[in-house]
């Protein structure tokens, strides 16, 4: 029985790991408003929308989608059909939240079951953390080589997939010459976003990755 149970929970902080480091990362750059102006800046956003103060514009968005801010309608920037979108976009951002939380909160079960299950064996809760966290972070990096190859090979028709799954209503298509949101973020954007969201993932793969080698390796010596 105590052996199901820490099996049950090696799966599953397996399988929480990439989703947390995957979600993190996401975060890290979705709510990053800095970010956001020095992409712009690259992009020539500030020059295509020289009427607008596009500083505050993003950062007012990354409030939105932080639940800071109630809505957008008050900038008197975005259209009906734009602000629907945001309306998809912060519902989206939220789920992603409550989806952390929970896998966050299932990882930390996780551990506590492994620890609980081998209470009087040290070295092998260290092993099943170890693995785990090297499994972890070894299958996030081979989901992001094949995701970076797909994303090299046509962003385009990625980004657009990515759009019909997670907006399946369909309200994500803008005319640049009336639709001031693809101006504000262009397609350019989001390109640079995704490297951002991929390196933060293998940043956070390689650190899984090296805390499982340095449970199995080093830490097991110091424990009688």
């Amino acid at each position: 029985m105590k052996a199901s149970i820490a099996t049950a929970a090696k799966i599953a902080l397996i399988i929480a790991i990439p989703l947390i480091i995957m979600l993190s990362s996401a975060g890290l750059v979705v709510f990053d408003a800095a970010l956001h102006q020095e992409l712009m800046e690259k992009h020539g956003v500030y020059a295509s929308l020289a009427g607008y103060d596009v500083d505050m514009l993003s950062e007012e968005v990354v409030k939105y989608l932080k639940g800071e801010r109630d809505e957008l309608a008050s900038l008197s920037f975005f259209n009906e059909r734009e602000l629907s979108h945001w309306e998809d976009v912060r519902t989206l951002a939220d789920k992603g939240r409550m989806a952390f939380a929970i896998i966050l909160a299932l990882a930390a079960v996780s551990i506590s079951a492994i620890g609980f299950v081998g209470i009087k064996n040290g070295r092998k809760v260290m092993r099943s953390l170890s693995e785990a966290c090297a499994l972890g972070g070894g299958i996030l990096l081979l989901v992001e080589v094949i995701l970076g190859l797909i994303f090299l090979l046509s962003f385009d028709a990625a980004f657009l997939q990515f759009h019909h799954l997670f907006f399946p209503q369909g309200n994500f298509l803008f005319n640049p010459a009336v639709d001031k949101i693809v101006v504000l973020y262009p397609q350019e954007f989001f390109a640079d976003c995704s490297l951002a969201m991929a390196r933060n993932c293998v940043a956070g793969s390689a650190l899984f990755i090296l805390c499982g080698l340095v449970m199995a390796h080093w830490l097991p010596k110091k424990i009688p």
